[in-house]
């Protein structure tokens, strides 16, 4: 127990709270202080704020469950901070117990504070018995990331580090989950971790289906898809690693390694069953989680109290997560309607040398498969051809190209007699007609004539009655036929008018 209760000096909140200099201490309004209390000066650490390595790797160290005025533990548990440089980071809880103005004046400040320049916290169910942790809030300022919000996210060497906040939704309706879904795809770096307060697993529950205002299962998975490797937890008063393990615990090698760490100094809490894939669990002394965060790995010792001989050290590699693959859709092509287009998408790769599937829309309804199909275009024109490569894993990629199509004049049969006599009318047809496309078919054809005095308009007839000639010699015939696209084929014959 503390011999005396704790009071910072008045003033702008954020300023006086982050004060870890010695103070005069008067009566305590914690709500867990003594009742008897003594005006005693409370020699207090000086503030570091200096603490980042100069080389080597980045470190995150912190604890959940963290300062009471009825305990002693926080500044235990400071003591071990002050010899370990890195970024400090809070797993919720922070000022017992309910997390008011005074408590972090009184209880929080004078230990755990004077790191608070290099504290990355979170809020725990504590902070929160004040209506929307608002202490918590005006004492961490930004560091707590946006005002009011509870989530945010940054960098640590080559790590990506997400706090996110378990006393608000998280389902997949919610703000939270939408900014967590951004900030995953917006940081696709090897190495992440993530921490809230309250913990999925735990060995101290009585029975292991109960969950305590845990993140929702679909934030979970969110950060389990994405290859997040560590998740650091409060709210139960022990320590526990559990091995990877996927969001219903299984045991995954590329699932989420969970850590509780909730022997920040408030007390210590029980354990009963081990939880499956629970490794270690230790209740016996408080102290502080330090994880060092390497390019492409990374390494977690429990550092006790003084006195406890209890550690737990190890390293493990980043999460691989097979990459997705990289479609390549080949092209621009071009060819004639109705005519078979090669296409070629195997310059589509994947990372791993997986084989892929390949999945084809032509943009004319109609779909292919395959890495090198062809198609014909039933109609000229402009096309988006589509490419989605699939790993055997699900993971896809799309890529598009252009497929530019050309019209083809349609053909007939240009029928006209050899020979007619002087003054006897003919006739001159178009038989048979054709087109490569299908579409141009189904809308039919024009077609005009000219029975040797020029041509006349277009229309539908296929054929023409020609008048007869009142001289003799020969004359040029020709028929044309055109389709919807304005192509068109041009025929001639040569009709001899015979004398009588």
């Amino acid at each position: 127990m503390r011999d005396s209760a704790r009071r910072m000096p008045r003033g702008d909140l954020p300023a006086r709270l982050a004060s870890g200099l010695a103070v005069l201490l008067l009566l305590c309004t914690c709500a867990e202080s003594p009742t008897n209390v003594r005006e005693t000066p409370v020699e207090a650490a000086a503030a570091r704020t200096d603490l980042t390595p100069s080389a080597g790797d980045p470190v995150l160290v912190g604890a959940g469950d963290i300062a009471s005025c009825s305990s002693g533990g926080d500044e235990i548990t400071a003591a071990l901070l002050d010899a370990i440089p890195g970024t400090v980071f809070t797993a919720g809880d922070n000022a017992y117990a309910n997390g008011t103005e005074a408590q972090y004046l009184n209880c929080y400040a004078p230990s755990w504070g004077r790191h608070r320049e290099r504290t990355r916290p979170v809020a725990g169910n504590h902070d929160y018995v004040t209506p929307g942790a608002a202490p918590y809030f005006a004492y961490f300022d930004t560091l707590a990331g946006p005002s009011g919000r509870g989530y945010y996210s940054y960098d640590l060497g080559a790590w990506h580090l997400i706090a996110l906040d378990s006393n608000i939704p998280s389902d997949a309706s919610s703000a939270q989950y939408r900014w967590l879904q951004a900030d995953l795809a917006a940081h696709s770096t090897a190495c992440a971790a993530a921490y809230w307060h309250h913990a999925r697993f735990s060995s101290s529950l009585s029975r292991i289906d109960v969950v305590d205002n845990a993140l929702s299962k679909a934030a979970r998975e969110l950060l389990d898809k994405a290859g997040v490797d560590v998740v650091l937890n409060g709210h139960y008063h022990h320590y526990e690693r559990f091995a990877p393990q996927d969001g219903d615990a299984n045991a995954d090698p590329n699932g989420m390694r969970e850590f509780i760490v909730g022997l920040g100094g408030r007390s210590l809490g029980t354990l009963r069953t081990a939880r499956p894939n629970s490794e270690v669990r230790y209740n016996g002394s408080f102290g502080v989680f330090k994880l060092t965060l390497h390019s492409t790995s990374y390494s977690w010792k429990f550092v006790p109290e003084p006195g406890a001989t209890f550690t737990d050290t190890g390293t493990a590699e980043c999460v691989y997560l097979p990459g997705p693959p990289l479609a390549n859709a080949g092209g621009p092509y071009s060819g004639k309607e109705g005519s078979a287009i090669a296409l070629d998408g195997s310059g589509s790769s994947d990372p791993e040398g997986q084989a892929l599937s390949y999945a084809w829309d032509f943009d004319d309804g109609a779909r292919g498969s395959g890495a090198m199909p062809t198609h014909a275009y039933a109609d000229d024109g402009a096309y988006t051809v589509t490419l989605v490569v699939t790993d055997p894993g699900g993971l896809a990629d799309t890529a598009s190209t252009t497929a530019t199509v050309t019209n083809v004049a349609p053909t007939a049969t240009f029928k006209a007699p050899a020979s007619v006599p002087v003054s006897t009318g003919f006739t001159i047809s178009l038989t048979n007609p054709s087109d490569p496309s299908s579409v141009d078919t189904a809308a039919g054809f024009t077609y005009r004539f000219d029975c040797g005095s020029g041509f006349g308009s277009w229309g539908t007839a296929s054929s023409r009655n020609c008048p007869g000639r009142s001289s003799t010699g020969n004359i040029t015939v020709r028929g044309r036929i055109r389709d919807k696209d304005l192509g068109y084929k041009t025929y001639s014959r040569t009709v001899d008018i015979a004398g009588p």
